[in-house]
């Protein structure tokens, strides 16, 4: 799941993800935290891959790390994920491992029909 935590003084905003209990994770950063530490909110859909585009997304407003500034953009997309839970984007149908043998490397026509194929019926 992936979570949103403030400080209350920096306002910076942690994007993460946590695989058990988030209060834990709340408890465990603020020991190391001289900011007061509040949690935002949770999309327990959520996984690493989404984090990462998420981090993607809002790159140009890092601070450091998983540290992003309250800037309108950030805040609008927390806000959003945590209200609306759109997804994050379409992600590519993942090839099976047997498109990779040296068969298929000999027939790449073959291939990108078998890719179109897996494109067909992941929409």
């Amino acid at each position: 799941m992936i979570y949103f935590i403030q400080g209350k003084l920096t306002k910076l905003i942690k994007i993460g993800v946590v695989i058990n209990d988030v209060n834990q994770r709340l408890k465990a950063l603020q020991s190391g935290s001289p900011d007061i530490l509040e949690l935002l909110g949770v999309r327990e859909d959520l996984n690493y891959e989404d984090e990462t585009i998420l981090h993607g997304l809002l790159k140009d407003h890092r601070a450091h790390g998983e540290w992003f500034l309250p800037d309108p953009e950030v805040l609008e997309k927390i806000e959003e994920l945590l209200r609306n839970k759109p997804e994050l984007k379409k992600k590519p149908p993942i090839i099976p491992k047997h498109l990779k043998t040296k068969l298929y490397q000999r027939k790449p026509d073959r291939i990108k029909l078998l890719v179109e194929d897996i494109w067909r019926h992941t929409r």
